[in-house]
């Protein structure tokens, strides 16, 4: 019979039970399993590992450094395609990175390709590959008939629209299908 308690009290081994009771309570003296053990030395171990590798010896980032690290990243980020200080030679370097231009390329072929044609050749607006640039050809320039726009000519301003980052974007793909508008080794 399972239930029976005095089977059970003859089940007990009095010699694991430990001398000292606590409120009347007496506690066994049993080891702890060893799937648990090994998960707590594990853990002891790997923690004077991590303690180690990024924070004493220096060679991997500590939280704070990867922080800083992905902030500068964003900032240079900002700095290359937003609103931040946007000058001709950053447009130059814009227009030679293939995902920028590619981004340009999609944005303009949605927004611009109607007036100034897919290729660029013209159309209802002016031609934008190695033409006569009625507006200026420097790339501060481009960059600014297309945010704020040409309204003798029809065209609207592009700024709310697109956003400054896609102009920039615009701006290179349009400098990166006009290598004639790039400046001389001697000028720079």
């Amino acid at each position: 019979m399972k239930n029976d308690p005095e089977k059970q009290s003859d089940d007990i081994d009095y010699e694991d039970l430990r001398d000292h009771v606590f409120d009347g309570i007496q506690e066994y003296d049993k080891k702890l399993p060893n799937w648990w053990l090994m998960t707590f030395y594990g853990t002891i171990v790997f923690s004077i590992g991590y303690w180690f590798f990024y924070h004493t010896s220096g060679v991997g980032l500590s939280p704070e450094d990867k922080f800083a690290l992905q902030q500068e990243r964003t900032a240079e980020y900002a700095r290359a395609t937003g609103v931040e200080q946007v000058t001709s030679e950053l447009l130059f370097e814009l227009a030679n990175d293939e995902t920028l231009v590619a981004a340009g390329r999609t944005a303009y072929a949605s927004s611009c390709a109607a007036c100034h044609g897919p290729d660029l050749e013209g159309g209802i607006g002016s031609a934008l590959r190695n033409g006569e640039w009625i507006h200026g050809s420097d790339p501060m320039e481009i960059r600014r008939v297309i945010l704020d726009g040409v309204s003798e000519a029809g065209m609207p301003p592009w700024r709310q629209a697109l956003g400054e980052r896609s102009v920039n974007e615009v701006t290179a793909f349009i400098l990166s299908v006009n290598p004639s508008l790039a400046p001389d080794e001697g000028e720079q």
